[in-house]
């Protein structure tokens, strides 16, 4: 994309977490690419994410005190981070980093940002952080952060961007895999979903009591447990289990424990399609969970995903970044989360992810991040 790369300055991105959420990698990988088109591959470094972000760990508590912060060390222009750290333990994890390297002369620039729960008492905690270490740069992934940012009044230079992990075909060809027709599930806190197709668009009588009893439950819980879609010319019926769905609502801990008590025997295909199935924690490794299912695949690496969402005919994910994957190498894909953060599907005009597959038009992507890469070339040089 860039014929002119800019030969003088440097940066050192964030990197890691992999193991306890692949998507990191995936944002990660686009975003080396993309800082490779700005300032040329030799002069990208990476360097660990803060050590707070571990799982389970209580973020707002910041850094543990005994830690090495390794990027607060960074001698390069810029220190460049990614993904939805704007989060309520901002302040407790930046804000010591952000004083740092601002007395140390680094220009911090955030790429592909976001908001994580789009909180009012987030938002108060995040700005005032941000309002007193600025950061040079910040492209955010969705357009609600970039709002956000521009109404608060930050001083930083603003560019309403778009996720990194758009850019991951342009650093990474899929491996090829001699599995020409399969689809992949990608459910991590919520439980798999049973799937039924049909050529009219509704369940048989059988299951419509089940079907009222996932409504209820769905409406109590305000996450709907049934959802119909039309995907190759059928209709595509998916039921959630009830008492899974409940503690995958409770909390990422209590999660685990749905899964444990989910006992169906779920089909290793559907309509002639193989299913594959994705876990996208590898760390810690919960054995029984990802293995539960014929054709699970785990791994600590993202190339074998990256692969698997390209070659797949569809993508059914509650993992925001396993649809962004898919998207990006023009598997339909459709998300089931009702996460703020998949808020960032707006960007590249696919708002319509939650209620059915989407594709996105490879020219008008192509165009979108070509505007989006000299933009950031415009304002970081």
């Amino acid at each position: 994309m860039n014929d002119n790369i800019h030969l003088v300055k440097s940066a050192t991105l964030v990197y890691g977490f992999w193991g306890q959420n692949i998507g990191n990698a995936f944002f990660n990988i686009g975003g080396k690419w993309l800082l490779e088109q700005l300032l040329g591959a030799n002069n990208i470094f990476l360097i660990a994410d803060h050590p707070a972000y571990r799982t389970f760990y209580p973020q707002l508590r910041g850094n543990p005190r005994k830690a090495l912060n390794l990027l607060e060390y960074v001698d390069t222009e810029y220190l460049v981070a990614q993904g939805p750290l704007f989060s309520s333990s901002f302040p407790s994890i930046w804000g010591p980093a952000l004083e740092r390297l601002s007395v140390r002369g680094i220009q911090v620039v955030f790429i592909g940002s976001a908001f994580f729960k789009y909180t009012r008492e987030e938002f108060r905690a995040v700005l005032d952080i941000l309002k007193k270490y600025p950061p040079k740069l910040i492209a955010t992934r969705d357009p609600r952060s970039y709002r956000i940012l521009k109404e608060a009044g930050i001083s930083s230079t603003l560019i309403n961007g778009i996720d990194s992990a758009f850019f991951v075909p342009e650093a990474y060809e899929p491996t090829p895999i001699a599995i020409d027709d399969y689809i992949v599930l990608n459910f991590d806190r919520r439980p798999e979903p049973k799937i039924a197709i049909s050529e009219k668009g509704r369940f048989g009588s059988a299951e419509r009591e089940k079907v009222n009893i996932a409504r209820a439950v769905g409406g109590a819980l305000n996450v709907p447990l049934e959802y119909s879609f039309q995907f190759a010319d059928k209709t595509y019926h998916l039921q959630f289990p009830v008492l899974a769905s409940y503690f995958a609502k409770a909390s990422k801990a209590l999660a685990y424990i749905g899964h444990a008590l989910d006992f169906r025997r779920l089909p290793d295909r559907i309509d002639g399609h193989l299913i594959v199935r994705t876990e996208h924690r590898s760390n810690p490794f919960v054995g029984w969970k990802v293995y539960r299912r014929p054709h699970s695949v785990v791994s600590d690496e993202p190339f074998t995903y990256l692969t698997v969402y390209a070659h797949a005919k569809l993508v059914l994910s509650d993992r925001v970044h396993a649809n962004v994957a898919a998207l990006a190498y023009g598997t339909p894909t459709m998300l089931f989360s009702p996460s703020p953060r998949g808020s960032l599907f707006e960007a590249v005009g696919a708002k319509e992810i939650r209620s059915r597959p989407v594709s996105l038009d490879p020219d008008l992507l192509r165009s979108r991040k070509e505007v989006y890469v000299n933009e950031l070339m415009d304002k970081l040089l």
